[in-house]
């Protein structure tokens, strides 16, 4: 059976996240990073799954001490879990008005930061590691009384609290990296993260090592930098798009060591893993009226970042009536004599709260055109086919 090991109770964010990922797997709990990657490490667990970014903390501020305890393993896929925290008490008819005491984990606190400082300023609070045992102390000494928990409405409930409050951190998301033993296959949509040891000081060296990327059109996800606490040198962790597998990332990444920083051995890449992309998005869909050279250019550009694109014209089988349904974005694309008149023929389809982008040579007629046959609540959006 597959065994994933994560940080805390059962019921936690982790725990959660865990079962997200492989449902059928046993899940053992451990207390501390060093213990959880002890037993990875041996081999006593197939996957480990620790929290890397949430919404409301940022980045972990430990990311690079956390990594440095990483020496096995690769760095092979990403959980994102929406936080549905709550507070729970022990005592029947007790209200918000009534608490004295908070108890949670650390994180929880700064992530329910805007509830405490409106509903309860001032209230203590009692940052724990055991939540669980933290609520078996409080019951043994018989003083409930004004005292809450915050975590899931599921590890409340487990631990026989009663909720009377949820959703105490609305956009609550947090990130979590799956290591595996072995490095993940490539998907044609991935990421590559790697960190490096202490820098030495050389003007320009950061826009050197972005140098390399950009020359080469890889684009950069993430980029994080803090000074080393011993040495008080740079050290950077950068997400890059593209498998290290693939061979314009992998050049790209032996020329920073060797010719940029010149220190060998100083980046360690963590691995890699299909992309991730923590912002909310409300377009995921993208379909193209007309299939020339244009349309797919843009096509292929929008697959590479997730988007799910198709593609009708006179020449395949599936219809701009039928596409047009299955897609928040409508993108005509077509030859200006006949752009008008296309965009007078679908755009009566496109349903309100959809967009439609008109890429064309000739904008005057072409709005018009959009304007009169489209619903007010659809966007329209020209672009003119010398872009960029």
């Amino acid at each position: 059976m597959t065994t994933i090991a994560i940080l805390g109770p059962e019921h936690s964010q982790s725990w959660q996240a865990a079962a997200q990922f492989a449902p059928a797997a046993a899940i053992r709990a451990y207390p501390h990073v060093r213990d959880l990657l002890a037993a990875f490490d041996a081999h006593l667990a197939d996957y480990a799954i620790l929290p890397v970014y949430n919404t409301r903390e940022g980045e972990k501020k430990q990311s690079f001490r956390l990594f440095d305890q990483i020496r096995t393993g690769f760095w092979i896929d990403n959980i994102l879990l929406q936080g549905n925290l709550s507070l729970g008490v022990f005592e029947e008819g007790t209200t918000i008005g009534d608490l004295q005491l908070l108890i949670g984990q650390r994180e929880v606190f700064i992530q329910c930061e805007e509830f405490i400082e409106e509903r309860v300023p001032g209230i203590t609070e009692m940052s724990v590691q055991d939540v669980a045992r933290a609520v078996a102390g409080i019951r043994q000494g018989g003083d409930t009384v004004g005292r809450a928990v915050i975590d899931s409405p599921g590890a409340l409930a487990a631990l026989g609290l009663r909720v009377i409050e949820r959703e105490l951190a609305p956009h609550n998301r947090t990130r979590y990296a799956v290591l595996g033993h072995t490095l993940a296959e490539t998907t044609g949509y991935d990421a590559t993260t790697l960190i490096t040891d202490p820098l030495d000081d050389r003007v320009g060296l950061l826009v050197d090592i972005l140098g390399e990327f950009s020359r080469r059109g890889v684009s950069i996800i993430d980029m994080r930098a803090e000074n080393d606490i011993k040495t008080q040198k740079l050290r950077i962790y950068l997400e890059a798009e593209g498998h290290i597998r693939n061979p314009v990332l992998a050049k790209a990444i032996e020329q920073i060591e060797s010719r940029v920083i010149q220190q060998k051995g100083v980046i360690r890449v963590l691995g890699s893993f299909p992309r991730v992309d923590m912002r909310t998005k409300h377009i995921r869909s993208f379909g193209f009226i007309g299939t020339g050279d244009m349309s797919r250019w843009f096509a292929r550009r929008l697959e590479s970042e997730g988007y799910e694109v198709q593609l009708t014209g006179r020449s395949t089988a599936l219809r701009p009536e039928e596409m047009i349904p299955r897609v928040d974005v409508v993108v005509v694309c077509v030859p200006i004599s006949v752009t008008s008149e296309t965009v007078r023929r679908y755009g009566p389809l496109l349903a309100p709260v959809k967009a439609r982008i008109l890429l064309s040579g000739e904008s005057e007629q072409t709005i018009a055109s959009a304007l009169a046959a489209t619903n007010e609540a659809v966007e329209v959006m020209l672009v003119h086919n010398l872009w960029g």
